[in-house]
């Protein structure tokens, strides 16, 4: 039997376990501090501001056997039932973040009643915790914290968890570009480039999004930014903002994609981001002393738009093209543009067996070849016919 329950306005299901229903963690216990071992994790910047912000709301409650600190949310610990389990979790833990494990420092981390407990998640509560002992007076060995197990993760399942953690704490957007980049670095063993094709580049960006609980448009700014040189990134202490960083990036790969008359690509990708870096130093630079971060975020608006008024190019929707009617495409951009367009819906769908998946992706081109007769009845354009048959695509007919 499924019943529902209002909370909050919303209408959520639950299932009868028994006679109760069941929310939360079942396996929480009490471990001492200094039993739970600290790895690298995603989240490095630890602000001694916000962790005392952090310690003073923290709760002292006092009790018959002394005092308590309410930790309103429990921490999460994995625990291991073997070496051998942990080693190959640290063995993960390592190539993701670049180092070497040695196993032989396995006796570097604290047993507890027989087992290693690695925290996976509760970082800062941890931390703020410490310091609300030590101000207190309290032996940071005479503390133990209640603790949510997780049994014998993979480090898959650890670093999913938190990811997810994150997505509900105020973590810079910067910190977060830089657990993204590092995620595709571990999962493709490449940094985030423009030298990815577009199509590979949405599979990638979508897989990370999933996975760490994000949109498209925050894991596709944060790669951007990651690409970034840190000549440039280092001056966001100085003004110039997040956001104004990923249209920095935008705007190198729209120096990317200008084209020839041909077709063929205007600039190199180095050349691209000498040209993104010239902009930066002469035009943009002198802005940030002084100047509010907004007004500087406009001028690479500007610049941005100035430069992507001249190329026909795909945004992050399926076949969304944005060509400049005051400039006349030719027959080889356009092409060009169909030929990438079609190849990225081949690879997102056709390949699949799924019926679905097959009439979905031939609709999308069927609309690309709409919009693009469109453009054709303006009289911008000539194009070839684009047709689709039987779920049998001709790109061009001759005709």
């Amino acid at each position: 039997m499924t019943r529902t329950a209002e909370t909050r306005g919303a209408i959520l299901p639950l299932h009868d376990i028994g006679n109760t229903v069941e929310a939360g963690s079942t396996d929480t216990e009490f471990i001492p501090a200094g039993a739970i071992h600290d790895l690298q994790q995603i989240r490095d910047d630890y602000s001694p501001e916000e962790l005392q912000e952090l310690a003073d709301r923290i709760p002292i409650i006092e009790t018959d056997n002394g005092m308590r600190f309410e930790l309103v949310h429990p921490v999460t610990v994995a625990r291991f039932s073997t070496d051998a389990l942990l080693i190959d979790f640290l063995n993960e833990h390592a190539r993701y973040y670049k180092y070497d494990f040695d196993a032989s420092t396995l006796h570097e981390i604290p047993q507890y009643n027989g087992t290693r407990n690695i925290r996976v998640s509760g970082h800062r509560r941890g931390r703020a915790v410490a310091m609300k002992a030590y101000q207190e007076g309290v032996d940071i060995e005479n503390v133990v914290i209640s603790s949510t197990i997780m049994y014998n993760p993979t480090f898959w399942e650890a670093r999913r968890k938190q990811f997810i953690e994150n997505t509900f704490s105020s973590v810079k957007p910067s910190e977060d570009a830089r657990a993204m980049k590092r995620e595709y670095l571990y999962r493709w063993d490449q940094e985030p480039s423009d030298l990815v094709g577009r199509a590979t580049e949405i599979y990638r960006i979508k897989q990370i999004a999933e996975f760490m609980g994000f949109s498209f448009k925050k894991v596709d700014d944060g790669l951007l930014y990651s690409t970034i040189p840190e000549s440039i990134r280092q001056y966001e202490s100085n003004g110039l903002s997040y956001s104004a960083i990923v249209m920095l990036a935008r705007l190198r790969k729209a120096y990317a994609n200008k084209q020839l008359p041909d077709g063929t690509n205007k600039h190199t990708l180095k050349e691209a981001d000498e040209k993104m870096q010239d902009y930066f130093r002469s035009q943009i630079l002198n802005r940030l002393r002084g100047a509010r971060s907004s007004s500087v975020t406009t001028a690479i608006e500007a610049k941005l738009a100035e430069v992507t008024k001249e190329v026909p190019f795909i945004a992050e929707e399926l076949f969304k093209m944005d060509i400049d009617s005051s400039r006349k495409a030719s027959r080889a951009q356009i092409e060009r543009q169909i030929v990438d367009a079609a190849s990225l819906a081949l690879m997102q769908g056709l390949a699949s067996e799924s019926p679905t998946d097959r009439k979905r992706i031939a609709d999308a081109i069927i609309a690309l070849n709409e919009r693009l007769q469109e453009l054709a009845a303006s009289g911008l354009v000539q194009l070839p016919q684009t047709t689709i048959d039987d779920g049998t695509i001709s790109l061009f007919e001759e005709g």
